[in-house]
Parts: C-alpha cells; sequence; structure tokens
C-alpha cells in the first residue's frame, strides 16, 4: 500500500518542479544616477597654510560611474584656487572617500564651493 502512495508524491513532485522550473520571472532595475554627500572634513595640517579636505561620497543609485571633486575657494567673490581629486570608479552602493590638498597662504574667511562632477 506505502508503494503506490509513495510513487503518487513523487508524481505530484515532478510535475510541481516542472511547471516552477518553467516559469518565467522578469526582473527590472531603474536606472537612476544618483549620490550623495556623507561626510565633509577641512582640516588645516600645519601653519604653513597647507590645507587638507576629505569628502566621503556615496552612489545611492543603481547605474556605476566615474567622478571626480572640483572645489572652487574664493575670497570676497574672488576666485583664489581650484582645486581637482583624482577620479574615482562608484558601483552601485558603494562609498568612497575624495582627498584634496591645497596651499593657502592667506588668513581669513573663505568660501568653498564642491561639485562632484561626472
Amino acid at each position: 500500500m506505502e508503494k503506490p502512495f509513495f510513487s503518487i508524491i513523487i508524481l505530484i513532485s515532478f510535475l510541481l518542479i516542472c511547471v516552477v522550473s518553467s516559469t518565467d520571472i522578469d526582473v527590472k532595475v531603474l536606472e537612476i544616477l544618483n549620490g550623495r554627500v556623507s561626510a565633509f572634513l577641512l582640516n588645516k595640517t600645519s601653519e604653513s597654510g597647507v590645507v587638507k579636505i576629505k569628502l566621503e561620497f556615496n552612489n545611492i543609485g543603481s547605474l556605476p560611474f566615474k567622478s571626480r571633486v572640483r572645489m572652487e575657494i574664493s575670497d570676497n567673490g574672488k576666485d583664489l584656487y581650484t582645486l581637482w581629486s583624482d577620479e574615482k570608479e562608484f558601483n552601485p552602493s558603494e562609498k568612497k572617500v575624495f582627498e584634496v590638498f591645497s596651499f593657502i597662504n592667506k588668513t581669513g574667511l573663505f568660501e568653498l564651493r564642491t561639485r562632484i562632477n561626472e
């Protein structure tokens, strides 16, 4: 009595596996190009005027891309320096830190504009 019952269970399992394995599942990921600055640090590292700037950037989109940081330092609307970081490649959900160094031989308050270029 057990053999026919066992055979029926195997047959039903086989049919279910065939039905499940023949089902197509279509998955789409939206193509989103997006990022976020997650940290920023400005540090004067010496009395000689060397400034170290760190900017942490996170790719929160679904596409990989290459990027670099451009920073413009100005004093009362007059551009003093334009700084560029090295280019970095970002995969989706990847976070990296850009480092930029500059020599500023003036004291005072400065404006810093930061752009992340693709």
